[in-house]
């Protein structure tokens, strides 16, 4: 979901794509992050495309809404200054999300098969996906990764961590994308072993994909506020496709309320959940998502 183009109608009632365009005409990439982390309320434009905006029913508190506001400006700035890291900086960067974020003490054990790890667009993705490949590499002998991709122009963040997996813990790193039009599946086989972390990101919108079989897959989203009812939104996801093609252990990587990363079988929980407002597709509920 990255800008595409500039006269796209739905820019104006998206938040993230007019951050995106504001950077794209912009030579000063950190004072359009500043004004928009800043300054968004006096904003005629980013003021009008808050949660609250996109979700009236909701209730959005303001410290909620603060707070989505904040991740979304957070996740696209990381593109930009994790690349210019040195290969021991972007290590402890992206490792030092276990200060902020509780991780299973117990991850799966390699069966002499790939492992799939499916996930969500939560504002610290990239980080919490690298922290459990490393940890998985070490306890149980992982030493490749297979990350799909949906966008063309593959995200610097992914190159960073290709490169900084392979420098600092020697462990091979593959972007396969994925998409309608390519032969992703044939390059996908010929790619994974048995020893093989395939990462998927599963909360992509139903409607930019063609496909009758979805089920009943969801996504909950909730607020941190526990008596608020979590928000479901129909995704599309191929990762059980895959994993039964590959025979690949498929497990959920679920956020619980900004505090736990949590992994469990696909087959007791089929539901990705991660919180409201560090889900980075909120802009796009009023759009291409149901909601």
């Amino acid at each position: 979901m990255q800008f595409v183009d500039k006269n796209d109608p739905l820019v104006d009632s998206r938040f993230d794509l007019t951050l995106l365009k504001r950077l794209s005409e912009s030579e000063n990439v950190r004072a359009v992050f500043d004004q928009a982390k800043t300054d968004w309320k006096q904003d005629q434009h980013y003021s009008q495309q808050g949660l609250s905006q996109q979700q009236p029913d909701m209730s959005i508190t303001t410290d909620e809404e603060e707070q989505a506001i904040q991740s979304c400006v957070d996740y696209h700035f990381e593109k930009y200054y994790l690349p210019t890291m040195t290969v021991i900086q972007a290590n402890a960067y992206m490792l030092s999300i276990e200060k902020v974020l509780q991780f299973p003490d117990q991850l799966p054990v390699n069966s002499g098969a790939p492992l799939l790890i499916e996930s969500c667009h939560h504002q610290s993705i990239f980080s919490i996906l690298y922290w459990l490949v490393i940890n998985l590499a070490h306890s149980s002998h992982y030493n490749h990764v297979i990350m799909m991709h949906q966008q063309e122009d593959i995200d610097p963040r992914l190159m960073a961590q290709k490169n900084v997996a392979k420098a600092w813990h020697n462990i091979d790193f593959d972007l396969i994308r994925f998409d309608s039009t390519s032969q992703w599946y044939k390059s996908l086989k010929k790619t994974v072993t048995a020893n093989t972390i395939i990462l998927y990101l599963g909360d992509m919108p139903t409607r930019l994909f063609d496909s009758n079989s979805l089920g009943d897959t969801q996504c909950q989203l909730t607020l941190s506020r526990t008596s608020s009812p979590a928000l479901a939104v129909k995704r599309f996801s191929a990762a059980k496709k895959i994993s039964q093609k590959l025979k690949a252990t498929h497990h959920i990587c679920n956020i619980q309320d900004d505090r736990s990363v949590q992994l469990t079988l696909a087959s007791q929980a089929l539901t990705l959940t991660c919180p409201l407002e560090s889900w980075v597709f909120w802009p796009a509920l009023g759009s291409l998502y149901e909601s």
